[in-house]
């Protein structure tokens, strides 16, 4: 099937278009979405169609138009204009989807159309990674600033953090387009792909993994290369949950990026960082039954968290069963010390249950500190 314009949308129409055998089905669906969207936004039409004025697209054929939007799914050099030209955050990839399988079930009069059902309920995850990945043209929004994670940790005198930021961003961002382009074209990625991506993008930047400021200063050598690890892990770790993958399939690209992350230490240098730590930190014991649990509250106090998200943090380790994040104080107890400890941030209330200060974003957020803190500072144990 190759791309084109479709005038009548309904499944009973397009259905012809179908290989029976299905060879076709994945590109039978997307040329779908592109004609639905067209449709959608009526591009075609008098009011509308000053918007073919993008990329000299008033020249082309309606099948022409088909053709270059379906190519902004599959090649670099239309990435971004299907979604400049039809604007399709008002009509999305997973709406079209769940549409899709809707319409087909209500068009069960064609025999082939319960295989296309079958088909559709089998790309469930490709549809939501391809959507999620593409509703933000690039899911590198998500990133953690590289250097605003590290600066915190070993200042700013010993490399520069901005530029080392943008190489690694640029490089995650590859690694990304590649998996995206690989799930449109119906491929495997394998690890050697990373060992490709890395090649051309990630390693003829030396200084990035092993900068020379740092060979007479071992020590913040050491500390430098746990950061970059723990915030390559904390990009896979966010694009697990959001990409919703099985933990036990992480896409053979990413899993070699982890490999890569785990490979920066030294055995002498996670010796060093496996060290009982604990000796070397005060913190408020009457307050935290752990150093890891002071530390993970403090990630979010010190950037003058709002009340709701104190208080959430506040019950999250009350309820907690873990002995080395459960705070038994009470609300008062604990404010008494958080308003001295924290003199900067405005008077808060902790009295609201857990569960009407509980949501998904916070959820999320305390999880992946929560692992950051765990690797920083030594802590295997788990919390609920």
């Amino acid at each position: 099937m190759t791309p084109k314009y479709i005038g009548k949308m309904s499944l009973g129409c397009r259905i012809q278009y179908l290989d029976k055998n299905l060879r076709n089905a994945w590109k039978f669906y997307m040329i779908g979405y592109i004609n639905k969207m067209i449709h959608h936004k009526n591009l075609f039409s008098e009011e509308t169609k000053t918007l073919l004025y993008f990329d000299n697209l008033k020249n082309l054929s309606k099948g022409e138009v088909v053709t270059k939007l379906y190519n902004s799914f599959t090649s670099s050099e239309y990435r971004g204009l299907l979604s400049d030209i039809i604007d399709n955050k008002y009509y999305t990839w997973d709406k079209f989807y769940k549409d899709e399988i809707k319409e087909a079930h209500n068009t069960l009069e064609f025999p082939l159309v319960l295989k296309y059902i079958k088909f559709l309920e089998k790309c469930e995850s490709r549809v939501h990674q391809i959507g999620s990945l593409g509703s933000i043209n690039s899911i590198s929004t998500i990133n953690t600033d590289f250097e605003k994670y590290a600066k915190s940790q070993i200042g700013e005198g010993f490399i520069e953090l901005k530029q080392v930021s943008r190489k690694i961003s640029d490089f995650i961002d590859r690694v990304d387009e590649h998996y995206e382009n690989a799930l449109i074209y119906e491929k495997e990625t394998l690890e050697e792909d990373f060992q490709m991506l890395a090649n051309r993008y990630l390693f003829p930047y030396k200084d990035l993994a092993s900068p020379t400021i740092f060979i007479e200063y071992p020590t913040e050598f050491a500390k430098y290369k746990r950061l970059y690890k723990n915030w390559l892990l904390m990009l896979v770790e966010k694009r697990k949950r959001i990409l919703k993958w099985d933990p036990s399939k992480i896409p053979p690209v990413y899993k070699a990026l982890v490999n890569y992350a785990e490979s920066l230490l030294r055995p002498n240098e996670i010796e060093f960082f496996n060290q009982d730590v604990t000796q070397y930190y005060n913190y408020p014991k009457h307050i935290f039954p752990s150093l890891v649990c002071f530390k993970l509250f403090d990630q979010f106090a010190k950037h003058q968290a709002p009340q709701v998200l104190i208080n959430y943090l506040y019950r999250k380790f009350q309820n907690s069963k873990n002995y080395n994040y459960r705070i038994e104080h009470s609300p008062r107890a604990f404010l008494d010390w958080y308003h001295d400890a924290y003199p900067e941030n405005e008077l808060v209330s902790v009295h609201s249950s857990l569960s009407k200060v509980r949501s998904v974003d916070r959820e999320v957020s305390f999880a992946i500190v929560k692992s950051l803190i765990e690797q920083l500072y030594g802590n295997k144990t788990k919390a609920d």
